[in-house]
């Protein structure tokens, strides 16, 4: 009798470790399914470097076939499928996309500028297979690669990521992910590049480029380069208004042309 019962919970353990991941996420997906377009913006807003490519048979859920890992994020060895099935990091992301989708909108007003900035660009894939290649061309790419982090970190210390990125808070996964999108704090939209407060950062600090000397990297050169395109701006209206009164004066010569005798 007591073999019988050690055999059955062998059994049932079995079992619910071969079934336990995909119930959890047929349960998650079941009662949260959702459109591609809408998956990856939540995986920008959380910066996950996750995309889901299509929903090829419809079920409004992802299949490990139909997801990719993005490069050049912090987290991007993070491996999502593995052996045709998704592995338990995706588990994870999958939880927290549900869960950022039915969060209520921010009511900080900096971070909400910040959602809104992430929101309004879509997430575009570029999806190379190089299997077919021989693998010295398959190592020359996994090199190439590498050296491009090298270069986006060198980039990103010229940006002055590096003086600002201490102040960015970790736990606001919209702030990083907008932080790492923008090349720094501030939003690049056009509907936010000019307001001061949608920042990744508050308070929103200016981010001195390190090309320049330090004496030269100083909120007052921002200040400078402020007056200078409102002094531009203004010559260009000028300019504008100008032409505008040149262009009625030729148009009433032309009106009033004398007529030939």
């Amino acid at each position: 009798m007591r073999l019988k019962t050690l055999s059955l919970l062998v059994v049932l353990t079995v079992g619910l470790l071969a079934c336990g991941p995909t119930y959890v996420r047929t349960t998650l997906w079941r009662a949260h399914t959702m459109e591609p377009a809408r998956f990856n913006q939540l995986a920008l807003r959380l910066d996950l470097p996750l995309f889901w490519t299509n929903d090829a048979n419809g079920d409004g859920a992802p299949d490990p076939s139909e997801v990719r890992g993005l490069l050049f994020y912090p987290s991007s060895s993070t491996e999502w499928v593995h052996d045709g099935e998704f592995t338990g990091a995706f588990d994870d992301a999958a939880t927290r996309i549900a869960a950022e989708d039915d969060a209520a909108a921010p009511t900080d007003p900096r971070r909400a500028l910040v959602v809104s900035e992430l929101d309004q660009a879509s997430v575009a894939l570029i999806d190379t297979d190089l299997s077919d290649l021989p693998a010295v061309h398959r190592d020359f790419v996994r090199r190439m690669i590498v050296i491009a982090g090298l270069i986006d970190r060198l980039y990103a210390r010229q940006r002055g990521m590096d003086v600002t990125r201490p102040s960015l808070d970790a736990r606001d996964s919209a702030s990083v992910s907008l932080f790492r999108r923008n090349w720094g704090p501030q939003c690049l939209s056009a509907d936010a590049r000019h307001d001061p407060t949608c920042s990744a950062i508050e308070g929103a600090p200016f981010q001195p480029l390190d090309v320049y000397p330090a004496s030269l990297r100083t909120p007052r050169t921002r200040s400078v380069r402020t007056s200078r395109r409102a002094r531009t701006r203004r010559v260009s209206s000028d300019r504008r208004q100008s032409c505008a009164r040149l262009t009625r004066v030729s148009s009433r010569f032309r009106t009033t042309r004398p007529t030939a005798i």
